[in-house]
């Protein structure tokens, strides 16, 4: 599929300075009207392949008690 002349490129940039000494740990947490999203990560810049590899680990909590858990692993090149 090629580029479409209506499309929208959305390029993010990451630069090897942000990147905190591994483990960097952190955390998120949003309550909405109807369940809270608690997200855990933990990142590991290696600074020979400049690969930033984030591990992510979601909560869906509602009335207390989480309804839903999944993890997702995000690799960025800086």
């Amino acid at each position: 599929m090629g580029a479409r002349p209506d499309g929208l490129f959305v390029y993010e940039f990451w630069q090897s300075s942000a990147a905190l000494p591994p483990p960097y740990p952190s955390w998120f947490h949003k309550v909405g009207k109807e369940y809270e999203l608690v997200r855990l990560s933990e990142s590991r810049f290696d600074t020979k392949t400049r690969l930033l590899p984030i591990e992510f680990r979601f909560f869906i909590v509602k009335d207390g008690k989480v309804r839903d858990r999944f993890d997702e692993t995000h690799v960025v090149r800086t």
